[in-house]
């Protein structure tokens, strides 16, 4: 499932990069709520925007798939090198995780390392 998810996200950042090269996004530092709302809408609206937009709903069903599927234990310590690079993994495709899996790694070298 993994590797589908990466599959798919690659396939919709490509269509999302040719669709920011014909229509750019509004600047993230628009302080004007509205006006960045309403450029988003016309920019979406636009038909290179459109194949992204398909590309995403696979991608983001799989995404919550993954995630309902791994979100119980992956708050858990793991204290193995395997479930650690497991983890990380995860982690490099649903990056909420990344950081949890880094830090376990860190936690594990610290223990061996310092025993």
């Amino acid at each position: 499932m993994v590797v589908e998810f990466d599959r798919l996200s690659t396939e919709s950042c490509r269509f999302y990069e040719i669709a920011r090269q014909a229509h750019p996004c509004p600047d993230p530092q628009i302080f004007d709520l509205d006006a960045h709302v309403e450029a988003n809408k016309r920019i979406k609206a636009a038909s290179e925007w459109q194949p992204y937009i398909a590309a995403r709903e696979p991608t983001d069903e799989m995404d919550d798939r993954l995630d309902a599927i791994v979100s119980p234990f992956m708050d858990e310590p793991m204290v193995t090198l395997p479930a650690i690079l497991l983890k990380f993994r995860i982690g490099k495709s649903l990056r909420q995780y990344e950081d949890g899996a880094l830090a376990g790694l860190s936690r594990l070298a610290a223990e061996v390392l310092c025993a």
